[in-house]
């Protein structure tokens, strides 16, 4: 995604991805790791690039819901970073673990 495009797609989901597969979920440690670079969340801030480097700063806030014991929580995160081309529009795809993990 280009600094244009994330400009005028504020608002709308945008989800990052690094082109692994979901680990399954017994590995608690693999799949926290794997959200770290895997997530979905609105756009709701692009500064644009200031200093001619062809990079742009974005903030999207990111939504979980969980559950405990009965109890729903929902916590929002922001996350901040550089614009790259990770980031793509639309729902993040879940991409299942490869048949071959056991």
């Amino acid at each position: 995604m280009d600094e244009k495009t994330a400009l005028a797609n504020i608002g709308k989901i945008i989800h990052r991805s690094d082109g692994t597969p979901r680990p399954p979920a017994r590995f608690t440690r693999k799949v926290r790791e794997w959200e770290l670079n895997n997530f979905s969340g609105i756009l709701t801030e692009v500064e644009p690039d200031k200093w001619g480097e062809g990079k742009c700063y974005i903030n999207i806030e990111e939504k979980r819901i969980t559950g405990n014991g009965g109890a729903i929580t929902t916590a929002i995160f922001n996350r901040s970073g550089w614009l790259s081309e990770n980031h793509h529009l639309g729902e993040h795809p879940e991409n299942a673990a490869d048949a071959s993990i056991k």
